[in-house]
C-alpha cells in the first residue's frame, strides 16, 4: 500500500519535470508529450519508464539546440 503511494508521488514529480521542460521549450514537444502522457496512463506506476521518457526528451532538446 505505502509503496503504491510512494510510486504515485514519484510519477507525479517526473511528469511535473516534463511539463516544466515543455513550457520552456515550446510547442514542438506537444505531440511527443501527448504520446508519452497516454503511454504513462497505460501502465501507471512504472517509474523507470517515466524517467526514461524525461531523459529522452532532454536528449531531443539538447540535440535540437546543438543544431541551431
Amino acid at each position: 500500500m505505502f509503496q503504491n503511494v510512494k510510486n504515485r508521488a514519484k510519477n507525479n514529480h517526473s511528469s511535473y519535470q516534463l511539463k516544466k521542460f515543455y513550457k520552456k521549450e515550446g510547442t514542438f514537444l506537444k505531440d511527443k508529450l501527448n504520446f508519452f502522457r497516454t503511454m504513462s496512463f497505460i501502465d501507471e506506476g512504472k517509474m523507470h519508464k517515466q524517467i526514461r521518457m524525461v531523459e529522452y526528451l532532454k536528449q531531443i532538446i539538447l540535440s535540437r539546440n546543438k543544431n541551431r
